[in-house]
């Protein structure tokens, strides 16, 4: 399992004392590094009907040091579980392909996100849900590596449609994945 940090190259950015509009200029041209991730998270709030730039300069960006502080410590957060937790899923859910785990800054868009072969982790809405403690954190990476295996032994994508039925059913087998998973411990 990879893990891809693309959150630590923006942290600093937010304390340089930029407007929030100047600091989602700073985004989107750190994130042009990544085009397919700028890209699936601009499209998923346009398909929410969101206004980028307003959204952006009153919800997304008016960062406090605390927040900062607290966006940080979840990433280190994260590289602690991983190096056991990684291990433990293996064991009982081994993946065919080898997967992927992306940290990023998401315009609190997704706290997670399975996409491909990649776990997507949104730092900034993991914090503003208060999932950045230990179980939380475990129960999302679970989740959403569920959604990976289940595609691959289903041999197509858990996103193929949208399905409200369908829907319901991965989020379920995703969700009892993460009670089956920590009981197991």
């Amino acid at each position: 399992m990879k893990i891809t940090n693309y959150f630590n190259p923006l942290k600093d950015i937010y304390l340089s004392g930029n407007n929030p509009k100047a600091l989602f200029e700073l985004w989107k041209q750190k994130m042009d590094k990544v085009p397919w991730l700028k890209q699936l998270l601009l499209n998923d709030l346009i398909n929410m009907g969101v206004d980028i730039d307003l959204y952006s300069s009153e919800t997304v960006f008016p960062f406090t040091q605390t927040h900062v502080k607290e966006m940080k410590n979840c990433v280190q957060l994260l590289d602690e579980i991983l190096n056991t937790l990684i291990p433990r899923i293996n064991k009982i859910l081994p993946s065919e392909e080898n997967i992927e785990i992306i940290y990023y800054h998401g315009l609190l868009s997704s706290a997670g996100w399975a996409y491909h072969n990649k776990i997507l982790l949104g730092i900034d809405k993991i914090v503003e849900l208060g999932w950045d403690t230990k179980e939380r954190l475990e129960d999302l990476i679970i989740h959403e590596y569920t959604h990976i295996i289940h595609a691959q032994r289903r041999k197509e994508s858990i996103d193929k449609d949208n399905n409200y039925i369908f829907r319901l059913y991965i989020e379920g087998v995703a969700t009892y994945n993460e009670s089956l998973f920590n009981h197991a411990k």
